[in-house]
């Protein structure tokens, strides 16, 4: 059985293991929102308020939505609006095979998969910032016993 928090922190932990342009990508990588991120680019994994639902109460499988922020500082980096975005992209990419790929999950969950969201431009305490999201359907066993 996986709690939230368990499949939170083994992404979490996925994600900080993610490699970029032949290191690490993210300099950061949050389970809640951050007011002072040091340094970019940097990575929030959250739990979605999309739908969360039964797959079959048969099976007792649940599936749960997560979302993964990527954020890359326009300002902090010198990066032009064009390749703040790309920079973006590569990096949901790089998210995305690294999800696909981990091994974390093993008798966690039963399944997850990691699709492209949105990308934006966002406000941030630290200026313009591109935001990409990649949300992650993560289908695990639940108890139903009281």
């Amino acid at each position: 059985m996986a709690s939230i928090q368990a499949i939170q922190n083994e992404l979490k932990t996925a994600v900080a293991a993610v490699q970029f342009a032949g290191g690490t990508a993210f300099m950061n990588v949050f389970d809640h929102p951050a007011d002072n991120m040091d340094g970019y680019p940097n990575a929030v994994v959250m739990l979605s308020d999309g739908t969360s639902g039964y797959e079959t109460s048969a099976e007792n499988q649940r599936t749960d939505i997560f979302e993964i922020h990527v954020i890359v500082s326009l300002e902090d980096q010198g990066l032009t609006m064009s390749s703040a975005f790309d920079r973006v992209y590569d990096l949901m990419d790089s998210v995305r095979d690294a999800l696909d790929k981990s091994q974390n999950f093993s008798g966690l969950v039963l399944y997850i998969d990691p699709s492209a969201g949105g990308v934006r431009l966002a406000e941030l305490q630290n200026g313009q910032n591109a935001v990409g999201t990649v949300r992650v359907a993560v289908r695990h066993l639940f108890d139903i016993t009281l």
